[in-house]
């Protein structure tokens, strides 16, 4: 998906390190062979559904503590609000970049207390 090399682009200017993945079993790869301080996830993926991928990854206790922002075309009221409790942040496409920087910044600063 041509949002994620974006977003990538746009957090890398920002210092951020970015490990971008289109599919929830790279992402589950990748969260086997990274340590993250910060994910963001979309609810539609190709290979599994977003909510499934993120009970499946707060699960686990390395993940449980990671601040996870979810970028979804839904209004978070149509996107399973019983859901919510797993995520700190839910934002709605189409989303202002600022708005995502600074709602990750907070996360991260929340995080290191």
């Amino acid at each position: 998906e041509g949002l994620i090399y974006i977003l990538k682009d746009l957090l890398a200017r920002r210092g951020y390190e970015v490990i971008p993945t289109s599919h929830a079993t790279l992402a589950l790869k990748a969260l086997k062979e990274h340590t993250f301080d910060l994910m963001i996830i979309d609810l539609k993926m190709p290979d599994m559904d977003g909510w499934h991928f993120i009970m499946k990854i707060r699960k686990e206790e390395k993940h449980q503590k990671v601040p996870i922002i979810v970028l979804s075309a839904l209004l978070e009221q149509d996107a399973d609000p019983g859901k919510s409790d797993l995520v700190n942040a839910y934002m709605v496409k189409p989303f202002e970049v600022a708005k995502l920087v600074e709602k990750i910044k907070e996360l991260l600063k929340i995080a290191e207390l």
